[in-house]
């Protein structure tokens, strides 16, 4: 999803995107993020998660608890996510300080702004988790992230439809020297009629 999302952003070209080693565990990752941006306005730190609970569904934000500003980057995410057709259940934003754990790491620990999307859950009886699920995520998230930095969503124009291929039945005979045209040959007669 996260590669998804990072191949949309960059074929846009609005956003600048640094996507974080996937080998890296909580920790490093928010030192990675810290060690190259330095202020809450250098930019926004998105981790996308899927969730874990039997029998459950839907798509979720995290924000820093208490702050209506993060609320409001959260919300605006979150509109983007959901807008999408297809998309699993809306279960709201939510601060990180109603956790199990009182706080999240990744919210109150990265020194940008910084998000958690749980975007589905994988366990039995949750939501898909293929290629299409996958699709629609990238797409609400890139949705969100323009909507976060102030940025219209304009959808890509269909692409143009491909003409209808025609039977190969008859070809045309040419004349090498000339360019005329001689004669037709019918490929499912296998015959030719010269002109």
């Amino acid at each position: 999803i996260v590669n998804r999302l990072a191949d949309k952003l960059r074929r846009d070209g609005r956003v600048e995107v640094h996507v974080v080693p996937h080998e890296l565990n909580l920790g490093p990752s928010i030192d990675w993020i810290n060690a190259r941006f330095r202020s809450l306005e250098d930019g926004l730190a998105i981790e996308v998660h899927k969730n874990s609970t039997n029998n459950a569904h839907g798509v979720e934000v995290w924000y820093w608890g208490g702050d209506n500003a993060s609320k409001g980057l959260a919300q605006a995410l979150l509109n983007g996510i959901v807008a999408v057709p297809g998309m699993p259940v809306n279960r709201g934003v939510k601060g990180d300080n109603t956790n199990r754990h009182g706080s999240l790491g990744w919210i109150r620990q990265t020194t940008p702004w910084s998000l958690l999307a749980e975007m589905g859950f994988i366990s039995t009886g949750g939501d898909p988790v293929d290629d299409a699920a996958d699709d629609r995520y990238a797409e609400g998230l890139y949705r969100g992230t323009l909507a976060v930095m102030g940025l219209e969503y304009a959808p890509a124009p269909p692409p143009a439809p491909a003409p209808p291929a025609l039977p190969k039945t008859t070809w045309r005979v040419v004349q090498m020297s000339t360019g005329k045209q001689i004669g037709a040959y019918n490929t499912e007669a296998g015959a030719w009629n010269k002109y």
